[in-house]
């Protein structure tokens, strides 16, 4: 799946699940982390397919939390080199917008590790789509989508824990 696919994909599944509506760009910045443990496990595991999942998790947080920001452009329009760089070497002068940046690097980086695994982020791109795609779930009080399988968390916790 090419990124502009995937994008379109993503923000009709977000918005049929209210994250945009109910999200946060920080809820989905801290989704991406919890992700990148996961990432950070296949790797330490050497599971090429948990790896390529984790790096397609992350590229959905990145396109939730960039269609939550205040950036206007969406990953896919506002990186088109991504799309055509065949090396794995993603450079632009994004001048002194740092919004644009933090966007433009994230994704370049999960597309260098890609890379590095042996894997094109399409591949990455469908693992993500074929897991999320008929996930339900509902967002907590913290602007997070809490999957299904996920609801059991201890109403103390939640309260006395969880405000960001």
């Amino acid at each position: 799946m090419n990124i502009e696919d995937f994008c379109d994909k993503v923000e009709g599944w977000a918005t049929e699940r209210g994250i945009y509506q109910h999200g946060t760009e920080a809820g989905q910045w801290l989704k991406a982390l919890s992700e990148f443990g996961e990432l950070c496990d296949g790797i330490a595991k050497a599971r090429k397919g948990e790896v390529m999942d984790a790096i397609g998790d992350i590229a959905v947080c990145i396109v939730n939390a960039n269609n939550l920001s205040d950036y206007p452009d969406r990953v896919d329009k506002a990186f088109p080199e991504i799309l055509v760089a065949p090396d794995g070497v993603f450079i632009q002068d994004l001048g002194n917008n740092l919004l644009e940046k933090q966007y433009y690097n994230a994704m370049c980086s999960l597309m260098t590790l890609a890379s590095h695994f042996g894997l094109s982020y399409g591949q990455c791109f469908d693992a993500a789509w074929d897991e999320i795609r008929d996930r339900k779930g509902h967002m907590n009080k913290n602007g997070v989508f809490i999957k299904e399988n996920d609801f059991e968390v201890p109403k103390a916790w939640d309260e006395k824990h969880t405000n960001l």
